[in-house]
């Protein structure tokens, strides 16, 4: 037993006669700062023993430092400190604040001059989130002279709601991101907004100035602190998330900070002079609505002509057939069918809203109005299914692509025809280089006889050719060239993975900014259709006693 107590004293478990490890009662190997029955014991260079030795008198043991008083802070994996100076509970209160207010000032430096640090990740609060979503609340309540709608509560709520779908989509995706301090990274960001907010609080007790020019000088603002915010946040949000899934990460912020700002700005400020002052006619409600209508009738055409244009051209609808065979969910094909679709409800409801200011019906101006709601989430869902398609497409496209051309080409019928009116199209062979095709299914079981280096559509074709089985190339043998001697004139070398990478990056651009573009015009419709459903029948209440006033 002796030399059992003996090893025990030096830190090490003991061995018995019979082979068993000995270690005493309570004993245990604590790797840094971490809290074993109650002890708190400091990090070192290698592992040390905490042990309660059951044995009275060798409680102090080598190689062992327990401290009961005091705990450490700090991160698990860092070596333990203790610092005197961390503790706030003896400090002045004065002294707390003053470090609160430079941390909040740090922060507010950096959301001013956007730096690419986790400085509102490492170190974040709520102290400035929550001062400036007051000071937005404080603006838009004072600005609202009626003081009935919950002005002071929306930008709580929206920040918050908005923190919760940012972190949800990160989470999704992979990333590794708290709600705090998704709250952190959006309610600072929030000071270009907030900057806004006070700019055309004060423009708006600037009546000498023409309207016009001062909605167009509030409307310059809002884009600038947009753009600024958007800047900052995505900023800050770097690394969080997985570098090939930026686009779906980024979305959700995007879309928050361009909802507040319609909500903000859009209602608050330009409806606040055009729709809710009571000086303005029934006829000029009717005549903003009807612009309104127009504009959404032109924006349904814009969606119609994209979507006809992309489901009919054949260089677009190629990249539509790929999506729809490479992928279980053919999000990009959804996408272009659901703004197909869009486009042809704001075309209807552009000339009925036309139909209902003329005939002042309110029965189709309250149809216009939900109708409006609904187009407008159908346009975010497009938005969303071409940024979930980029995403697909960046993550896997360069692999499945070489499994179509190596072991799918000349084998499944629907991958010959697509592969050859991309090859036709983009002048292109193979995923990277021409070189794909070397022992692949086409190669192996086209060529019986004569060696088959690459497929007719990777040649050049006359002009009376076209895919993907009127191909006509200009030299007839150019199939039978060997790799390092076909001749560029007659055979195209240059892979198709970067082509068709740029081809497709350039459909989703177009589609992700026309379902973009009305969501503006829609919201700007939606107030006015609003105003103008709750004015008609107290205009209409007016203009029965008006006749009856002259009579008598």
């Amino acid at each position: 037993m002796s030399g059992s107590l003996k090893a025990a004293r030096n830190g090490l478990p003991s061995t018995s006669a019979h082979g068993v490890s000995l270690t005493p009662v309570g004993a245990a190997i604590c790797r840094d700062n971490d809290l074993v029955d109650g002890v708190r014991v400091l990090s070192s260079s290698y592992p040390r023993l905490l042990a309660t030795s059951p044995w009275p008198g060798h409680t102090n043991y080598e190689n062992v430092i327990i401290q009961h008083d005091k705990f450490l802070s700090g991160n698990m994996d860092a070596d333990g400190v203790i610092d005197n100076e961390s503790a706030t509970l003896d400090e002045p209160v004065l002294k707390t604040i003053l470090r609160d207010l430079k941390a909040v000032s740090s922060k507010l430096r950096a959301v001013i001059f956007p730096r690419s640090e986790n400085q509102l990740i490492r170190d974040w609060d709520l102290w400035g989130p929550l001062f400036l979503c007051v000071f937005i609340a404080v603006m838009l309540h004072s600005n609202d002279g009626s003081g009935k709608e919950p002005r002071f509560t929306e930008a709580f709520a929206i920040t918050w709601f908005g923190a919760c779908i940012v972190t949800i989509n990160i989470k999704l995706l992979g990333g590794t991101i708290s709600v705090f301090q998704s709250l952190c990274i959006l309610g600072y960001c929030l000071l270009p907004l907030s900057i806004a907010v006070f700019f055309c609080r004060i423009l708006s007790l600037q009546e000498s100035y023409s309207t016009t020019f001062i909605v167009f000088l509030r409307l310059f603002v809002v884009i600038v602190s947009l753009i600024w915010s958007c800047y900052a946040s995505i900023t800050f949000l770097y690394g969080t998330y997985p570098e090939s899934r930026k686009a779906l990460a980024v979305y959700p912020l995007c879309f928050f900070y361009i909802s507040s700002c319609c909500r903000f700005f859009v209602e608050v400020q330009i409806k606040h002079h055009f729709l809710m002052q009571s000086r303005i006619s029934v006829g000029t409600n009717k005549a903003w609505f009807s612009v309104c209508c127009i504009l959404l009738w032109l924006i349904g055409c814009i969606f119609l002509a994209v979507s006809i244009w992309m489901l009919v051209d054949p260089r677009r609808r190629i990249s539509l057939d790929y999506v729809n065979f490479y992928e279980n969910d053919p999000l990009l094909r959804y996408a272009v069918s659901l703004l197909m679709a869009v486009g042809i409800c704001l075309v209807a409801v552009g000339l009925l809203g036309c139909l209902a200011a003329l005939k002042e019906a309110t029965c189709l101006i309250g149809f216009c109005f939900v109708a409006i709601i609904f187009l407008l989430i159908s346009q975010c869902i497009v938005s969303a299914l071409v940024a979930a398609y980029y995403d697909k497409v960046n993550n896997r496209l360069d692999g499945y692509l070489y499994n179509l051309i190596h072991d799918r080409y000349g084998r499944q019928a629907w991958v010959t025809e697509l592969l050859d009116s991309v090859q036709f199209y983009q002048k292109c062979c193979g995923s990277n280089s021409s070189e794909d095709y070397m022992f692949s299914y086409w190669q192996i079981v086209h060529s019986p006889g004569t060696v088959y280096y690459v497929p007719v559509s990777c040649c050049a074709q006359r002009q009376d050719a076209y895919p993907p089985h009127n191909l006509y190339p200009i030299d007839q043998r150019c199939v039978e060239y060997t790799y390092d001697r076909q001749p560029e004139k007659a055979v195209h070398k240059e892979g198709c993975y970067d082509k068709i990478m740029t081809w497709i990056n350039e459909n989703c651009l177009i589609i992700f900014s026309v379902s973009l573009i009305g969501i503006p015009f829609e919201i700007i419709g939606l107030f006015i259709t609003r105003n103008l459903f709750k004015n008609f029948p107290r205009f209409q209440q007016v203009l029965i006693e008006l006749p009856a006033a002259q009579c008598m």
